[in-house]
């Protein structure tokens, strides 16, 4: 059995080198490093990890999840993520592929560089056994990336980097991506994430909400209310959203809460109270929000209870004299 499978590697190694210059890379490609098979060694995810001349590599798409391009072992030859009969053909099986095409696929990819684990699925191939099936001793070449019961698969964590274990039956075996799992020198395959922007949010509140002109003092209140960005923080509060000038105005403040007292309105109507909130030390992250405040005419003076008239008259002072 171990002279059939050298003589297997033999055979798909050469057919790999023969066709060594029908794989290129594309400039996206955004994923490096080496993985591990406990039969075949190392597998190189781009020509960067390895100082290849031919240029190859693996990519992400981070919209759709899929994965394209092509991983290199000099002992069996390219390993394909695209799709299409022309390269893959179709999987051995739909598991565990929820939706879309079974070839290789982040399940989840909106959460990349977001969840601590975003699952692989679907499989890659071996275009050498693909090509030659007469020299691959009835193995398909298929590498499944997820087991459909969860029991093991490939995942990537917030920072790009691939964990856990593929598998292909007959030749390659187990496939570790990350020393972490498999042990051994040190090694990992990590795809280059676009860090998803920063967003501010704020909450802007008015009290009270309505009041008079010139008179009511009004108090604006504005809260961050997501704790990922860290300060100090400027606020600057405006009277009117269409305003050039703010009336308050706070810098270098490190806390999530910041109060503008006193405001008052000179004009009777309906006025959007806003606040812009920026982070001086990451340019270009800002939040802001607004709110709405009625504005009436002056107050009215407190009206005046009527004359008594009472229908008794009052006693002469003769008759509440004490003498």
């Amino acid at each position: 059995m171990k002279k059939f499978f050298f003589i297997l590697i033999f055979s798909l190694f050469a057919v790999g080198v023969l066709n060594i210059g029908s794989a290129f890379a594309s400039d996206t490609n955004n994923t490096s490093g080496y993985a591990w098979s406990e039969n075949i060694g190392w597998i190189s995810f781009n020509s960067e990890s390895d100082g290849s001349s031919v240029d190859y590599g693996v990519n992400i798409d981070p919209t759709t999840g899929y994965l394209s391009g092509y991983a290199w072992s000099e002992n069996i030859g390219w390993i394909s993520f695209n799709r299409g009969d022309s390269d893959t053909g179709a999987p051995p099986e739909s598991d565990p592929c929820p939706t879309g095409g079974c070839i290789a696929k982040v399940d989840d990819p909106d959460n990349l560089g977001k969840e601590e684990k975003v699952s692989l699925v679907g499989w890659a191939r071996v275009l050498s056994v693909k090509d030659n099936p007469d020299n691959s001793g009835n193995w398909d070449g298929w590498i499944k990336l997820n087991d459909k019961n969860g029991s093991w698969g490939v995942t990537i964590d917030e920072n790009g980097d691939w964990h856990g274990w593929a598998w292909s039956d007959m030749v390659l075996g187990w496939i570790s991506f990350n020393s972490q799992e498999g042990g051994g020198a040190s090694y990992k395959v990590t795809t280059k994430l676009n860090p998803s922007p920063q967003t501010l949010l704020v909450n802007l509140t008015a009290r009270p909400a309505s009041g008079y002109v010139n008179s009511t003092t009004f108090t604006l209140t504005a809260t961050i209310t997501n704790d990922s960005v860290e300060g100090p923080y400027t606020y600057k509060f405006y009277k009117d959203d269409g305003d050039a000038s703010p009336v308050c105005i706070f810098y270098n403040i490190t806390d999530k809460n910041k109060t503008c007292r006193n405001v008052k309105y000179e004009n009777v109507g309906q006025h959007i109270a806003k606040v812009v909130v920026t982070v001086p030390t990451k340019p270009g992250l800002k939040g802001e929000d607004s709110a709405s405040i009625r504005v009436r005419s002056s107050a009215p003076p407190p009206s005046v209870p009527p004359s008594a008239s009472p229908s008794i008259p009052p006693p002469s002072w003769k008759e509440i004299a004490p003498w």
